[in-house]
């Protein structure tokens, strides 16, 4: 339920035009204040409604998308591994992943941020 919750957060920050759009290199955005220069953003969004697409994942993040071009990177855990995923900005396909390490227990959830 997070997880979902959370992806359906992020894409809805996307502007359904993806074919251009700011790059989002790091948490907070480009400019360290949250804030997009992006126009005409939809203002309501649910499950269903100025949602592009959904991925699902083996497990929620606690880190920040990173959208650069036509590509979004995800730090995603499944199971004790931590892995790098690039996805298509487009149609949300899942171009590859990439293994970063194992170990990844939470233990009081202040591991739970972006590396």
């Amino acid at each position: 339920m997070c997880k979902r919750i959370f992806l359906t957060l992020v894409l809805a920050a996307l502007p359904i035009s993806t074919s251009q759009g700011e790059n989002w290199p790091q948490w907070r955005g480009p400019n360290l204040n949250g804030v997009s220069s992006e126009k005409n953003l939809p203002l309501r969004w649910s499950t269903t409604e100025n949602i592009a697409w959904q991925l699902a994942l083996p497990s929620w993040s606690g880190s920040t998308p990173i959208i650069w071009g036509d590509r979004i990177f995800l730090n995603v855990a499944d199971g004790n591994d931590l892995y790098l995923w690039c996805v298509e900005k487009a149609k949300g396909i899942v171009l590859w992943k990439k293994h970063l390490g194992g170990g990844n227990v939470k233990v009081g959830k202040q591991n739970m941020s972006s590396p």
